[in-house]
């Protein structure tokens, strides 16, 4: 893989031609907890997808629109949730959080983030104690003690799946301590060893939408080699620009984390990547710091957790054809690997070529006004 010098290189054209189709979006609003449908409405804007974690959206609506009322009506932040429909397939749904008129402008702003970002603003307010249980019945665990709250089911469905891999936290969390749950699960996903999970939304069979809260053990979606037979996004087929960005700065080989105590009774363990000091990089050091981790092997799994996480510094944008033969939208999903393609003397970043394998970690789709989509696959490092 030739990335050369870290930094960033803008989106490149090299006269990639592609057949504009006008895909049909649908944003059908319905309320969050009792799914009832409140109307359809035509956004403009972007909403994103991403691993294990909350996606955003912003858009805009025609408040000049003679249907105003009834779009104002239908978006009421906190409890509506827009499900996003391209060409009668459900891709994605986010609850609108905020919304604002552009005076002087006829334009209502819109601003949400995906199911996920419930679970931010949900607080486990019991003490809750693990002994030898798997990661992911942990996860299901504080899920459905979130929706069992009164006012706090919003109909997600959780998947219950087993890893194999035991966790104790004695406990996890204080009752006094008021944790968000979403930062639990996500906490407990980013340890080595860790998994992954989605929120996948789709409708039944007679047309109502609904999602699902899945784990992935030991990750969601297919890993590919150089050789394999998984998708392939080449430039001036199915990928259209590509874009290389890197952060060196802040990438350490050694992170020491720090956890509960003090002084001399305070929880110290580093975790470090010792191949990159054998190949003659310096060390390079972080901190991690976790008071709320009493026990070493915690800590220590959250501090190798931590320094896989830094150490993906180097990543790539990609625009690519939501229509191509190859690779339609909803061929590949977030997490996937896929190899990566530049014939040498198309790029001026890769003047060499590149043939590659990285694995998809955010989705990106901008509507415009047209109706044309731009859909855009942020790329991090392949992990196994």
């Amino acid at each position: 893989m030739d990335l050369g010098n870290s930094g960033s290189a803008s989106l490149h054209r090299r006269g990639a031609r592609r057949v504009t189709l006008v895909a049909t979006y649908r944003f059908a609003a319905h309320d969050l907890r009792s799914n009832t449908f409140l109307g359809d409405v035509p956004l403009v804007g972007t909403f994103t997808e991403r691993l294990s974690r909350a996606g955003t959206l912003v858009g805009s609506l025609n408040l000049n629109d003679e249907r105003a009322q009834a779009f104002l009506d239908a978006t009421t932040p906190r409890r509506t949730v827009l499900w996003i429909d391209r060409d009668g397939a459900t891709i994605d749904a986010h609850i609108i959080w905020a919304r604002q008129t552009m005076s002087p402008t006829p334009t209502l702003m819109l601003r949400g983030a995906s199911i996920w970002s419930y679970f931010a603003r949900r607080r486990l307010i019991v003490t809750k104690g693990y002994a030898a249980w798997d990661q992911l019945a942990i996860a299901k665990d504080l899920l459905d003690w979130a929706q069992a709250q009164p006012g706090g089911n919003i109909g997600l469905t959780v998947e219950a799946n087993t890893s194999g891999r035991l966790r104790n936290r004695h406990p996890l969390a204080w009752d006094y301590e008021a944790k968000e749950i979403g930062t639990l699960v996500e906490q407990l996903a980013a340890v080595i060893d860790g998994f992954d999970f989605s929120i996948d939304a789709a409708r039944d069979a007679s047309g109502i939408p609904f999602a699902t809260f899945r784990t992935h053990y030991p990750r969601r979606g297919r890993r590919v080699d150089v050789s394999g037979t998984t998708f392939t996004f080449t430039l001036n087929g199915n990928l259209l620009d590509i874009d290389v960005h890197g952060d060196e700065e802040s990438r350490p080989n050694t992170v020491l984390a720090i956890g509960a105590g003090g002084g001399t009774s305070q929880i110290e363990t580093p975790a470090r990547d010792t191949s990159e000091i054998d190949a003659g990089y310096p060390l390079l050091e972080a901190t991690y710091v976790r008071k709320d981790i009493s026990e070493a092997d915690t800590l220590y799994d959250n501090a190798q957790g931590d320094l896989v996480r830094r150490q993906d510094s180097t990543l790539m944008t990609l625009r690519v054809d939501p229509d191509h033969e190859v690779s339609p939208l909803g061929s590949y999903v977030v997490g996937d690997d896929a190899r990566i393609m530049i014939a040498a003397g198309e790029h001026p970043r890769f003047p060499r070529g590149l043939d590659t394998v990285m694995r998809i970690l955010e989705r990106k789709i901008t509507v415009r006004d047209t109706g044309a989509d731009d859909v855009y696959l942020t790329m991090g490092a392949a992990r196994g």
